[in-house]
């Protein structure tokens, strides 16, 4: 049976699958942020410009600057500035709901799996001891005179659905740690 730890499962809620794409989408938004408050502020730039023209023309040298003028900043970048910061806000709390969820999942698994556990522990030292004691006990009394044959097959049933209910246990458990194994897998 693969170990599972609790404090492994939970460690490892941060690496699965459903929430490495918040990482990407998250610092895209951040990208697209950064590029909005840039434009926020005035861009400007120069140009200087030589140029040899023919004979009949004398050669041209130009100089060029330019700067943006952000006329009504407020009316136009800033609407556009909250927006990109509602989309950061809003990727982190989908990851944070979606961490949420799988680490209630996790809980809930981690619970089943205690309770599992408990009850295979329960069958395996009580029930299926006292189950072939019990065909032990009928058969002895079956062999004595004391009892009919019904009674030695009916305590031979029990005991066998006692083995099968341990080896459906022994499943489930298996399953759930496969389950919860897949939290955590890298």
């Amino acid at each position: 049976a693969l170990p599972v730890q609790a404090a492994q499962v939970r460690a490892g809620l941060h690496r699965h699958a459903d929430i490495a794409p918040f990482v990407a989408m998250r610092a895209m938004a951040q990208a697209e942020l950064g590029e909005a408050d840039a434009e926020r502020r005035g861009d400007w730039a120069w140009e200087l410009v030589y140029s040899r023209r023919g004979a009949q023309y004398g050669d041209m040298v130009s100089v060029q600057f330019s700067f943006d003028l952000p006329w009504q900043r407020g009316l136009r970048q800033q609407p556009q500035i909250v927006a990109k910061q509602r989309d950061v806000q809003r990727i982190e709390a989908e990851r944070e709901e979606t961490l949420r969820r799988h680490a209630e999942e996790a809980e809930a698994q981690l619970a089943e799996l205690q309770a599992l556990d408990a009850q295979r522990e329960r069958l395996h030292t009580h029930g299926q001891p006292l189950s072939d004691e019990r065909v032990a006990l009928t058969l002895a009394s079956y062999q004595a005179g004391r009892s009919d044959l019904a009674a030695v097959l009916a305590a031979r049933r029990d005991a066998i659905e006692t083995r099968l209910r341990l080896i459906e246990l022994d499943a489930q458990r298996a399953a759930l740690r496969i389950r919860l194994s897949t939290l955590i897998a890298e």
